[in-house]
């Protein structure tokens, strides 16, 4: 794909999708939004349907698939540590199994990051339409940290 940055241009996300193998596991149509965030609580963009940047022939989220999207954004490069995936069915049978999502981020021909998140879950009427998957690290405020240490060190 031409999708090229130079630097201070934003950056350019390419995300991984890998449909389950499981009965059922494909959607034929609907639409997926993908929430990218940096933080537990804080979100930097949101595609509201993901497929439109698909990198390869449609469908995508068929079952057994690994599905290919790009896109740029005006900012800078920042790590997806969470991502919220939605399924909107429409009039489809509303049921997908998602294995996993990379992603992964390049300021031009630098890579900044990627990242794999683990989702093994469905998103269905059954269960849920939206899944998170939050892999930031737990930021404790100062003084909960140094009474964290301190107990530690007393069990030590």
């Amino acid at each position: 794909m031409g999708m090229k940055a130079s630097h201070g241009q934003g950056c350019i996300y390419r995300v991984e999708v890998k449909t389950g193998d499981r009965n059922w596991a494909g959607i034929d149509c609907g639409t997926v939004r993908l929430d990218l965030c940096a933080t537990s609580n804080s979100c930097f963009t949101i595609v509201q349907n993901l497929a439109s940047f698909g990198t390869g022939p449609p469908p995508y989220f068929q079952r057994g698939n690994l599905d290919f999207f790009a896109f740029r954004i005006s900012q800078p490069c920042q790590r997806a540590c969470r991502i919220i995936m939605t399924l909107n069915p429409g009039t489809c049978r509303p049921g997908w199994y998602v294995d996993y999502v990379n992603v992964q981020a390049s300021d031009g021909d630098v890579l900044k990051f990627r990242e794999h998140l683990d989702v093994h879950q469905w998103l269905a009427f059954c269960s849920t339409l939206q899944v998170a998957v939050n892999q930031c690290p737990i930021k404790a405020p100062p003084a909960q940290l140094a009474s964290v240490l301190s107990l530690q060190s007393a069990v030590a």
